[in-house]
């Protein structure tokens, strides 16, 4: 474990809006409680499972990475388990699930039911089909996710970074910036101006909008444009001697090809001599609930460690410090430095 990270969590839970993390935990348990429990009741009603072979329920699922997150979510939140290779049925879902009770959470449960809706047309055809094109749909999550403590996750990747060290001339680039959750803690917390690159139009201009109402709008710039084609994006928009650190957070399970958006964020910080501030989940069963979410919404399921480390190496990218607690944060740099 990277001890240097702890007096930089006790920093970030100096912040009013930050100290909410601790009294939502016992919410946030309970929310991943009820994904898991509506998850398993729409695989249920889709696909028999008692008594069948493991190897068969895996056959009816047309993505296999889709079938082993819902037959190890559905094991870890004790609803199956197997012997002798066949499915047992421990319990079912009860009628009722966890009652949530924050109303940032009762507010956008409705977006996430629509999503998970999704599920049994996915397990039968292995298609995606909810529109995350709503503008709607994307301002509710924007409000829930900047209520469930992610400010503060992020807070402590951006200072483990270095997001404060860095000069009003300096440039910091968030690739897959999203609605702009991250871009705006950036901002908030150093004196560098951020690019946010991300691929829907839609968000970047909620992302403007959220940087307006938080005052940190005269330092944004924003870009249209994905991962793999970074390099050209950011040259075009920010002087390359400038730009010290580009910034990805939980993206590389949305890319089309990781080792090349990685290898594309070493070539952008080369000529500055910076570094890639890389935070990316792994596959852990705790995080089943959302990594089924997401892959409903467009992404891939998370990538297991090995093959995270094997994007990194083949990106001519090394390790300079890395932490698994509290979170899988990795600063990287060009094994050239």
């Amino acid at each position: 474990m990277d001890f240097s990270v702890l007096p930089l969590i006790l920093r970030s839970l100096m912040d009013p809006e930050a100290r909410k993390v601790l009294k939502i935990g016992n919410e946030v348990k309970r929310f991943s409680d009820y994904l898991a429990w509506y998850i398993a009741r729409k695989v249920m009603e889709s696909v028999e499972l008692d008594g069948v072979p493991l190897t068969e329920f895996n056959s009816r699922i047309r993505d296999p990475h889709l079938a082993r997150a819902l037959y190890e979510l559905m094991e870890t939140w004790g609803y199956v388990r197997v012997e002798d290779g066949v499915i047992k049925v421990v319990r079912r879902p009860p009628e009722k699930g966890p009652v949530m009770t924050a109303p940032s959470t009762l507010e956008v449960m409705p977006v996430f039911n629509r999503i998970m809706d999704t599920l049994p047309e996915a397990i039968k055809t292995g298609k995606k089909t909810f529109y995350w094109k709503d503008r709607e749909s994307k301002l509710l999550f924007l409000r829930f996710l900047d209520n469930t403590g992610y400010n503060f996750v992020r807070q402590v990747f951006a200072r483990w970074i270095g997001v404060p060290e860095l000069g009003p001339e300096d440039w910091v680039v968030d690739v897959g910036s999203g609605m702009g959750l991250s871009a705006v803690i950036l901002l908030k917390l150093g004196k560098a101006k951020v690019l946010a690159i991300d691929p829907d139009p839609d968000s970047l201009s909620i992302a403007e909008d959220y940087a307006k109402m938080a005052g940190v709008e005269g330092r944004l710039e924003t870009a249209m444009g994905r991962g793999e084609e970074l390099y050209e994006i950011v040259k075009d928009r920010a002087p390359l001697g400038r730009v010290k650190l580009v910034t990805m957070v939980s993206i590389l399970h949305w890319v089309d090809s990781p080792e090349e958006v990685l290898k594309q964020a070493g070539m952008v910080v080369a000529r500055s001599y910076g570094k890639v501030g890389l935070f990316q989940g792994v596959w852990e069963r705790k995080m089943l609930p959302y990594m089924v979410v997401t892959w409903l919404l467009g992404s891939k399921m998370m990538p297991e460690p090995e093959d995270l480390k094997g994007w990194i190496r083949d990106a001519g990218l090394e390790v300079e410090r890395y932490t698994k607690w509290p979170f899988d944060m990795y600063l990287l740099r060009a094994r050239s430095q």
